[in-house]
């Protein structure tokens, strides 16, 4: 390394170096990315919501109706 690389180094800090493409062999298989899903996701539970939930759920509407 010569004077004027330490200094910059010594500066501005270690230089990273970014790959922006993958390393490959001839011959290799490249896995493809997986598909990106958008947009609203699937239910965490299909079951009908409790009998509390929906006492607690008028509750809290009737509060709320008068703000």
């Amino acid at each position: 390394m010569t004077r004027a690389a330490a200094a910059e180094v010594a500066v501005a800090g270690p230089v990273l170096e970014v790959m922006l493409f993958p390393v490959t062999s001839p011959g290799s298989q490249q896995i493809p990315p997986l598909p990106k899903h958008y947009g609203i996701p699937s239910p965490i539970s299909l079951a009908p919501p409790r009998e509390t939930a929906c006492v607690l759920t008028q509750k809290l509407i009737e509060t709320l109706w008068g703000f």
